[in-house]
């Protein structure tokens, strides 16, 4: 399956999300953001942290983050 990155990104670019990450003592959600920011939140905690698992379907993204004994859940939701 071929997927044409430019029009992803202008479909993308015009989403709003909503971004929750889950640790262990708190929970953080973010409404209606856009992809900019997305991406700012998402390059920092990838620095920090390695994929372990992701799930994936038309409206939502659920990633499992990992360092260590330490694990971050985040959960987007586009539309």
């Amino acid at each position: 399956m071929s997927v044409d990155f430019r029009i992803l990104n202008v479909v993308l670019s015009k989403s709003k999300f909503d971004v929750t990450l889950y640790g262990i003592e708190t929970n953080v959600t973010l409404r209606s953001i856009d992809l900019p920011a997305l991406s700012k939140i998402l390059s920092k905690l990838l620095k920090k942290y390695d994929i372990i698992n992701v799930q994936l379907d038309l409206q939502h993204i659920n990633l499992a983050l990992a360092r260590g004994n330490k694990r971050v859940y985040i959960s987007i939701k586009l539309y």
